[in-house]
């Protein structure tokens, strides 16, 4: 009897490894690079001159970084929160589903769709212990980013004076031509790469949300579904790929800055907004990390003031960038509140849908229950 109840657990846990389903492989160590390895990517290179240019002096620049660094560790503290008590993948996504309702949170997976985001949230439902190792990566990544991101701003204003980093077109290459000029033709090879270290975050996180999208019936279901080796959402994958070509062609790198800023903070006072309100409505609901209260209200607050100022200080992409979103708002009434495909329609779609299925060798994900 015992040797039977062996075999069949055996038989069970054989079947849970063999089943198509994202797996739980991402350790602290990981996430932390992973965190890292998305957040710096191109900005550290070339915003400087901009901070200069608009506090008007070393030490307020300076001060601006670190405030900027305190300001993501509170961001940081609310999304550890939203990813132990939330532990789905999908980011805002989830967050703005569970706290605010669905078209909040098909909006935000519109915005994704367009401008394209990046966020370890994202992927929680692949990170071991995610209780314990969200929180712990996201307040170690943050912290180390802030130190990180001073330190380089001082060390470029040891080796320029504010006039020359103003007049710099590339901060990095000019700080190298003066401090390893033996080395200050590889620079541009080291910001490629930290670009391309990022951008391999983003490629690894964003599909997550459009996977969730899917899964909750909010996007095409193809898009819901896993590489039955890889074990990785491959259709969601693909789809970034044009779209990231789209995003370079349509304009220069601050415009698509502001361009996408708007968007991106409003989502993200959405989401504490949505923590603060499921907080009241649900005071019982297990919360295995809990941001203090003032820093969720603060960093809200912060976030919304930012929303504010975008659209007062560059009203025509961030103006832009609102109505994009907000053309979200009839396409979700009508592919998904009251989505009504004609039946021949509907055996085209799952005849095309099984096609791609095959082509891509994908499956849909299987519940576990043990």
């Amino acid at each position: 009897m015992v040797q039977m109840e062996k075999e069949g657990d055996d038989k069970k846990e054989k079947k849970g490894e063999d089943a198509v389903h994202l797996r739980r492989e991402i350790g602290l160590l990981p996430a932390v690079c992973f965190i890292i390895g998305t957040v710096v990517g191109s900005g550290i290179f070339i915003a400087p001159k901009g901070v200069l240019m608009n506090s008007g002096s070393v030490g307020l620049s300076l001060l601006v970084w670190a405030l900027c660094g305190v300001l993501s560790l509170f961001g940081a503290l609310c999304y550890a929160e939203l990813g132990t008590t939330f532990t789905k993948s999908g980011g805002h996504y989830t967050y703005l589903l569970e706290t605010l309702g669905p078209l909040p949170a098909f909006l935000r997976l519109w915005v994704e769709f367009i401008f394209i985001r990046f966020y370890l949230n994202f992927v929680t439902e692949e990170v071991i212990n995610p209780n314990r190792n969200i929180p712990l990566a996201i307040i170690c990544s943050m912290v180390a980013v802030t130190f990180l991101y001073v330190l380089v701003n001082v060390a470029y204003y040891t080796m320029m004076t504010p006039a020359e980093l103003l007049l710099s077109d590339a901060v990095a290459v000019t700080f190298a031509n003066r401090a390893l000029q033996g080395l200050a033709s590889v620079i541009p090879i080291l910001v490629a790469l930290s670009c391309l270290g990022a951008l391999n975050g983003g490629f690894f996180g964003s599909p997550r949300m459009l996977f969730v999208g899917a899964r909750e019936g909010h996007w095409p279901p193809i898009f819901s579904m896993i590489h039955i080796r890889r074990h990785t959402p491959l259709p969601a994958v693909l789809l970034l790929y044009p779209l990231v070509v789209l995003m370079l062609i349509t304009g220069e790198i601050y415009q698509l800055i502001n361009f996408a800023s708007f968007s991106r903070w409003f989502f993200i006072a959405l989401a504490t907004l949505g923590m603060l309100i499921h907080r009241y409505r649900f005071p019982l609901h297990p919360r295995p990390f809990k941001v203090p209260l003032v820093i969720a209200v603060t960093f809200t607050v912060v976030c919304f003031f930012i929303v504010g100022l975008s659209l007062y200080s560059d009203p025509w992409n961030t103006g832009r960038s609102c109505a994009l979103t907000l053309t979200g708002v009839p396409v979700y009434y009508v592919t998904v509140y009251r989505f009504r495909l004609p039946h021949r329609w509907r055996h085209i779609f799952d005849y095309c849908s099984k096609q791609l299925q095959i082509l891509l060798e994908v499956a849909q994900q299987e519940v576990q229950t043990y």
